[in-house]
């Protein structure tokens, strides 16, 4: 919808920060801002489960990360719509996420991501930081579909 959801998009951040202001509650938030993204938790799409799963538990676990990359991966090798990547840059569902891979660094205690595990993470991550929720085309296509 580009500028024309503006005022949308301002609505669902102001309804977010009030959830979370008022009730301290960020799994209310993200359903709020699911259902105005058309989609609903339980409903059937993997995506949406796993990151309420993320927001929930405040943990981003190996299978919820699985879904979510088979979601936003398998949309971009197939050429199928993508679930909305405010799902994925919804902040208590990235940061879970940088933590399982970055975490180590910062905090010993969180035990080191294991190897073959990383690029499916770090996938994600880089998607949510660069995706526009645009039509890819060939070019982005071939390079996103190598990792």
């Amino acid at each position: 919808l580009g500028a024309k959801a503006a005022g949308i998009r301002r609505i669902d951040d102001e309804l977010e920060t009030y959830m979370l202001d008022n009730y301290k509650c960020p799994q209310l938030a993200i359903n709020i801002q699911l259902l105005l993204s058309g989609l609903v938790v339980g409903g059937g799409n993997s995506a949406v489960d796993a990151a309420a799963s993320i927001i929930q538990e405040e943990y981003a676990a190996t299978g919820d990360v699985a879904s979510l990359y088979n979601e936003y991966h398998g949309a971009v090798v197939s050429g199928k719509p993508a679930p909305p990547v405010n799902i994925l840059r919804n902040g208590c569902v990235l940061h879970p996420i940088i933590e399982q891979v970055f975490g180590h660094l910062w905090d010993m205690t969180v035990q080191k991501l294991r190897p073959e595990l990383a690029n499916i993470y770090i996938w994600l991550i880089a998607y949510a930081a660069l995706c526009s929720n645009e039509p890819i085309d060939e070019a982005t296509k071939d390079t996103a579909t190598r990792y």
